[in-house]
């Protein structure tokens, strides 16, 4: 896949996303339209960027964007609150956004390899 197909992007109640695997370079803006989701996963494609609606995705628990070709995340991503689990192992990321807010993340880095994971932690509620 290149792309998220048009059917998934009609789901009204999905709520786990796996597109793991194929060769997705960027989200159409339309899966802001899938606001049952809860979890997404799309380790191992290409993506380069995440839309700037992705914010829009408030019902997202848990996100696995890893080995990518993420540079950095939308400002958006910070208005997901309900965030508790953000991978980014293996993308181009040197750093987290500011937008998370690092007070309430626990991130682990390490610079040999591009490696960023975050989890919220529950105190942040």
């Amino acid at each position: 896949l290149v792309s998220v197909p048009e059917v998934v992007l009609r789901q009204t109640a999905l709520t786990k996303l796996d597109l793991s695997g194929n060769e997705i370079a960027t989200f159409d803006p339309r899966i802001v339209g899938l606001t049952t989701l809860t979890e997404l996963i799309a380790d191992n494609n290409q993506l380069k960027a995440l839309p700037e609606e992705f914010g829009l995705l408030d019902g997202l628990v848990k996100v696995s964007l890893q080995n990518n070709k993420l540079k950095f995340p939308p400002p958006s991503v910070g208005n997901l609150q309900r965030l508790r689990l953000l991978c980014l192992e293996e993308n181009l990321l040197k750093d987290l956004p500011p937008e998370l807010g690092t007070a309430s993340m626990r991130a682990y880095k390490s610079l040999s390899r591009p490696r960023i994971w975050a989890e919220r932690s529950t105190a942040w509620q």
